[in-house]
């Protein structure tokens, strides 16, 4: 296979072009579908014909009265689907020219203009003329509304003056109405039950719930009588180790010294610790509840032998947490704010359904399932979607057990999410601390009715940005965007010490905007301080290796920087793509992958490449490792540097080889040296660097 053949997307002239002749391209006359956000906002304009893809679009755009116009970021041709059934799929789909603009003021309104031309001719309008508006940031207090309060010494016969305030959060979710805030002072809040909000605000009149100090405000929703019961031993011979108790209903989830333990099916996995009798969970002691029995075993040596002797509960009661609140916040209503509290022990920490325009920020979720999440299946109405949720310095984990296990073991039995979107537009995902989770952020499509009916479908999540969030920890995928995403940004994130990063598994609709991130992968630390060689935990950077029915849409990949120190297991620097690969649509720029020594820079497994369609255009990057080949793809073929890599693929014609050293690429530091190649070697590249410095952009995340 000639790979010279498949680059179909050429960003050197910022145009979408092909090599075959087709029909011309018709510009159907229809409102633009805007994506707003705070600072940034996506569209996509309608159009039909065009079978060969080689329509050329400019766009520019303006603050409104402003006279000079902005270049941006020319658009790309997405197919997505618009009809849907659970037993048919996707039953029609709707072509669109799908655009953004970034840097923008919230809150402005900005003039757009799309040029197209097509050699094969366009109908209706060359040149479209619309108006787009920002998001403004949103309120997150009313000063002049009315105010409510929370303490432990109060009590709920009192009308929650400040004076005499109401003793339960709950008791205030029912009282509070647009505009009002509700104030928790200091203090632990014990629940059994969700915290529900069912009355809405608006956008200036928000219902506010807030900590009087930030993180002193305390949900917890652990069983508290659990501590005062006797754990008896069961049968010694048949089940060693093996603790009950009497215990009704069934628990969410159980925690012992800050580690989540396993949910086994019954006694028997129990005892081993072993996952239906096949292989090790590597989680911290398990758990079974048949009826209104619970039976524990804590293992004293619960990573390398949870199979191993045990503990006697009755001497770690404090330590056992049973959680049985499924959820902290259950928000039904919309301009929500809920602001600076601490979350623990609940299956959920704050959950929205049909929700919108919400702020949930400044709180610490812990010991928990899900941080924050929204779904909404397809068999659901449209008004149980949630859009426009403003999710920002939150700090959200569960514990080391999900870091700690290798990746195989466990994966998936039990999942947590720091915060899991799959439900509605718009979101903003922002400067988050997300650690110690098997997921970081998921803000893909629901996976529950199957792929025909959803990966074209981007009804889930559309124009969602997740920005200078700082994951870490991480069992599985840091962000994990896969399904239908439609126009969204993975922008500025520092991601570090994870099982893999970024995770297009596939994006299916696009166009997906991946720009400077900061990724660094080594040998997972142990518990016990020390590096673990055995590399069996990293996967990758990139991840693009799901099957899908519906293809693979264009991934943008510009100025991030990856770095991975790897000395036995092999982890690319880029790209990892295995046989059932839907095709990659990739355009890389001004991007640098280092690999010390690890393994191939980039690898695309063979099957790969004869199973499906590559859309690649890599060029002006940094391509570096320390040892040859520096990659591998097409018929296993490797490629020994970068030389070769050119001349054999075409790829990376204005690439570079070099290594590279930053300052504290542990610590987020991937600031270049002042004598770095790497500065003013990069490509402008419109609407997204041209506020660059020196002569040209520089290659990487960080501008020198």
């Amino acid at each position: 296979m000639n790979i010279k053949k498949t680059i179909l997307i050429l960003i050197s002239g910022l145009s979408i072009s092909s090599v075959f002749a087709g029909n011309g391209i018709d510009m159907v006359n229809k409102e633009p579908v805007i994506l707003s956000n705070i600072d940034t906002v996506g569209f996509s304009l309608i159009y039909e014909g065009d079978d060969n893809n080689n329509a050329v679009t400019v766009m520019k755009y303006r603050e409104d009265g402003k006279s000079e116009w902005i270049q941006g970021h020319p658009l790309f041709e997405i197919k997505r689907g618009t009809k849907f059934s659970l037993n048919d799929g996707v039953s029609d789909y709707r072509n669109e020219l799908a655009g953004r603009m970034f840097y923008l003021l919230p809150g402005k309104t900005y003039e757009v203009k799309v040029t197209v031309a097509d050699p094969d001719g366009v109908t209706g309008e060359k040149e479209r003329h619309f108006k787009v508006k920002t998001r403004f940031e949103p309120l997150v207090e009313n000063k002049t509304g009315g105010a409510y309060y929370v303490s432990v010494n109060g009590s709920d016969k009192n009308p929650g003056t400040k004076d005499l305030p109401f003793l339960t959060i709950e008791k205030a979710a029912e009282k509070v109405k647009a505009g009002d805030t509700v104030i928790v002072r200091e203090g632990v809040y014990s629940i059994k039950r969700s915290i529900l909000i069912e009355n809405s605000g608006t956008e200036d009149k928000p219902v506010v719930m807030r900590s009087e100090v930030r993180g002193k405000a305390v949900i917890d929703g652990s069983d508290t009588e659990l501590a005062k019961t006797k754990w008896e031993k069961v049968d010694s011979e048949k089940y060693p180790d093996v603790y009950k108790v009497s215990y009704r209903p069934k628990p969410q989830i159980i925690f012992y010294k800050d580690n989540l333990m396993f949910p086994f099916d019954n006694i028997e996995d129990v005892r081993t610790c072993i996952y239906q009798g096949k292989k090790k969970t590597g989680l911290y002691g398990g758990w079974f509840w048949d009826k209104d029995t619970l039976y524990v075993k804590i293992p004293k040596e619960p990573y390398t032998k949870p199979e191993g002797e045990g503990i006697d509960p009755n001497g770690e009661k404090d330590n056992i947490k049973v959680v049985r609140a499924e959820k902290a916040f259950e928000l039904k209503g919309n301009c929500i704010v809920i602001d600076g509290f601490t979350i623990r022990y609940v299956n959920e920490g704050i959950n929205f359904k049909g929700a919108n325009y919400l702020v949930l920020r400044n709180n610490t979720i812990e010991r928990m399932i899900n941080g924050i999440i929204s779904e909404r299946y397809l068999d659901e109405p449209a008004e149980m979607r949630s859009s426009f949720a403003l999710i920002e310095n939150n700090e959200i984990t569960c514990c080391p057990t999900f870091f700690y296990r290798d990746w195989g073991l466990g994966h998936d039995n039990v999942a947590t999410q720091g915060i899991m979107l799959d439900s509605g537009e718009g979101h903003m995902i922002r400067n988050n601390n997300i650690h110690d989770v098997e997921n970081g952020i998921y803000v893909g499509g629901t996976w529950e009715k199957g792929e025909a009916s959803t990966m074209a479908n981007p009804d889930y999540n559309q124009g969602t940005i997740v920005a200078g969030n700082e994951i870490y920890r991480i069992g599985d995928d840091s962000v994990e965007s896969d399904g239908a995403c439609h126009n969204q940004v993975i922008y500025n994130n520092f991601i570090r010490d994870i099982h893999t990063g970024l995770s297009l598994a596939p994006n299916s609709v696009g166009p997906m905007w991946v720009l400077r991130n900061r990724i660094y992968m080594r040998p997972r630390i142990s518990l016990s301080g020390e590096p673990e060689l055995s590399g069996d935990f990293m996967n990758a950077p990139f991840k693009f290796n799901v099957g899908s029915k519906v293809g693979a849409g264009p991934s943008v990949i510009y100025h991030n920087t990856v770095v991975v120190e790897s000395p036995v297991k092999a982890v690319p620097a880029f790209v990892s793509a295995w046989g059932n690969t839907p095709g990659l649509d990739l355009i890389t720029r001004n991007n640098s992958f280092t690999s010390n020594p690890g393994w191939y820079t980039i690898y695309i497994e063979s099957k790969a490449i004869e199973k499906r369609v590559l859309k690649l255009d890599l060029d002006y990057d940094n391509l570096f490792r320390k040892e040859p080949p520096l990659a591998k793809f097409e018929g296993y073929k490797k490629y020994l540097d970068l030389k070769d890599f050119q001349e054999s693929t075409g790829y990376e014609k204005h690439g570079m080889s070099i290594p590279q050293k930053f300052n504290d690429p542990a610590k987020g530091d991937f600031g270049l040296d002042i004598n770095s190649p790497l500065i003013d070697s990069g490509v402008i590249l419109p609407g997204i660097n041209t506020n660059y410095t020196g002569k040209a952009p520089d290659i990487g995340a960080v501008e020198f």
